[in-house]
């Protein structure tokens, strides 16, 4: 059972739970199974919209699977009982050979939503990640690597690095070199451009206190 301070509000169900990793929406309230983000605290606006769309199209995923497996069971089934049939009379196992597409048609199809349903799910997903993570920073009144971002988000430093470099690919964000070569993002200035190096107490102190509105939301440690 998770203790006191394992627990965190989820956007989605309103409830003290605990976050759990998953492996395509990187985390996922324990409860209700809606996808969540450490740190993210408001209660409307474009990112809660967009993790809602997210844990909707989750949803649809598993009803479609249902069907799927269910579909699968019962073409395997008349399958079975075509085989046995065609030992006794050779219409009645055609005729049942013949239902038996029905429920294949369905299966395959069914599965293919699904899969389609996985990949709109992760899609949604990642644009919360990407609109919070760009509110933050911009917001912000220093530049901040991938590590740091990765450390108060938990999760890995790839993968904030490429959430980070997608913002600034899109001009949500700035990337700055510093003398040193090291790789932070600001809001600060249009494009790319050589900064002054970053201490980590500065980029820590970023994430510590969050403000108030989705618009001033900061990464926190959880």
């Amino acid at each position: 059972m998770a203790s006191v301070a394992d627990l965190r509000p989820c956007p989605h169900c309103g409830g003290q739970v605990k976050y759990e990793p998953d492996p395509q929406l990187l985390w996922v309230c324990g409860a209700c199974g809606g996808p969540v983000i450490p740190g993210f605290r408001a209660s409307s606006g474009p990112i809660l919209d967009t993790l809602a769309g997210a844990k909707r199209a989750k949803a649809g995923t598993f009803a479609r699977r249902m069907w799927a497996g269910a579909a699968g069971a019962l073409a395997s089934g008349l399958a079975i009982a075509s085989g046995i049939s065609a030992l006794f009379s050779a219409t009645v196992a055609i005729a049942l050979a013949a239902v038996t597409l029905v429920p294949i048609l369905v299966a395959f199809t069914s599965w293919k939503g699904a899969t389609g349903k996985v990949a709109e799910a992760k899609r949604l997903t990642e644009e919360a990640w990407l609109l919070y993570l760009g509110d933050v920073i911009r917001n912000s009144e220093r530049s901040i690597s991938a590590e740091k971002v990765a450390q108060a988000a938990q999760i890995s430093v790839a993968r904030a690095s490429e959430m980070l470099e997608s913002l600034a690919r899109r001009g949500d964000l700035d990337l700055n070199i510093t003398h040193e070569g090291r790789l932070t993002y600001s809001g600060q200035a249009p494009g790319v451009r050589v900064a002054e190096d970053t201490t980590t107490a500065d980029e820590a102190s970023e994430f510590e206190e969050p403000l108030e509105g989705e618009a001033k939301a900061r990464l926190v440690k959880p």
